[in-house]
């Protein structure tokens, strides 16, 4: 480290006194760190081509999913207004305890009007 700054070999100050460990880049296409760029930016530009066509994809298939949950909603309508006209469980109880209470007044009406053999 240079004692004098506190800023490591191959480093400088800049101005607010942070040390800037960047090269400076080269305008004239020479060999310092602008090197390659017109290749870096062909990449960038070929990666951004499949990113626009990956977000059109996931675009169509927002639309179908879309689709299938208006599906889904309608679907759910029906099968909510069918249960409205099912029997419910107190409904279900009470006919069959009814039909247990009809079973045993016939079974005593026939106990005592229907003579016994014997």
């Amino acid at each position: 480290m240079n004692k004098e700054r506190g800023t490591p070999p191959g480093f400088t100050v800049i101005d607010g006194g942070f040390p800037n460990h960047r090269q400076p880049l080269n305008s004239d296409g020479g060999g310092g760190t602008s090197g390659g760029m017109e290749a870096r930016v062909a990449r960038l530009e070929s990666d951004m081509e499949h990113v626009k066509k990956s977000v059109a994809d996931i675009a169509i298939d927002m639309k179908a999913v879309r689709s299938s949950i208006s599906d889904v909603k309608v679907d759910l309508g029906r099968l909510d207004e069918r249960l409205k006209h099912m029997p419910t469980k107190g409904f279900i109880f009470s006919v069959g305890l009814g039909l247990l209470a009809a079973v045993g007044v016939i079974i005593a009406l026939a106990v005592r009007f229907i003579p016994h053999a014997g």
